[in-house]
C-alpha cells in the first residue's frame, strides 16, 4: 500500500502471508505499521496499490466492486475497531443485519444468537439503541455480530480494547468450527 506521493510513504511493502485453512493468526505491531490497513485490504474494503491478495483462489485486486461486495458478504466478517454499529438499530437488530442479509434460516439464527450473547453477557441489552451502551458492551455486541455470519474467515481490528480480561481471557470464536 502507497500513501502520500509526495513523501512516498509506503506500508505492507515486500508482504508475503499464507494463512492455511482454519489457522489462527495474530498480528501485531506499532501504531501506523499497517495493522488496521492490512485487515481492511483483506477484507475487500480498501484498495491497495501492488502486488497481489488471494483469498479462497480470488484475487481482491482484479474484483469489480460488485464482486467484493459478494466476497465481503460471502467470505469475511469483520469485527471493526469502532465497533460500526447502527445508531438506529437496537444491540439485536445490529447482530441480526448480517443474517438477514445471507437469507439464513431464523430458528438457527434464533438459538444461535441466544448462546452467542449469552456467552459474552450482552443479553439483557437486546433492545437498547448503540448509545444507551457502554464502549466494551458495544464491541461485544460487533462481536457476536461478526460471529453470528458464520464466514468463512473473520477479520477482527482490535476485538477486545474495550473489554475486561476476565470476560475474554480463554474465549475465542471459530466461526467455522461452528458449522
Amino acid at each position: 500500500k502507497f500513501y502520500d506521493n509526495i513523501h512516498n510513504i509506503y506500508i505492507l511493502n515486500n508482504l508475503n502471508l499464507i494463512v492455511e485453512d482454519g489457522e489462527f493468526l495474530g498480528i501485531m505491531g506499532a501504531s501506523g505499521s499497517g495493522k488496521s490497513t492490512l485487515l481492511r485490504i483483506l477484507g475487500g474494503m480498501e484498495s491497495f496499490s501492488d502486488g497481489e491478495v488471494k483469498i479462497e483462489g480470488q484475487n481482491l485486486l482484479s474484483m469489480k466492486e460488485q464482486e467484493k461486495e459478494l466476497y465481503r458478504q460471502q467470505v469475511i466478517s469483520y469485527i471493526f475497531q469502532d465497533y460500526n454499529l447502527l445508531s438506529g438499530l437496537t444491540v439485536k437488530e445490529n447482530i441480526f443485519l448480517p443474517c438477514a442479509m445471507i437469507n439464513s434460516d431464523e430458528t438457527v439464527i434464533e438459538r444461535e444468537y441466544t448462546s452467542i450473547t449469552k456467552k459474552l453477557e450482552i443479553s439483557s441489552y437486546e433492545t437498547h439503541f448503540p448509545d444507551e451502551i457502554s464502549g466494551g458492551e458495544q464491541q461485544r455486541a460487533a462481536i457476536a455480530r461478526a460471529v453470528m455470519k458464520r464466514s468463512k474467515i473473520l477479520l477482527a481490528d482490535e476485538p477486545f480494547a474495550d473489554n475486561p480480561k476476565s470476560l475474554i481471557s480463554g474465549y475465542a470464536i471459530n466461526p467455522a468450527s461452528q458449522r
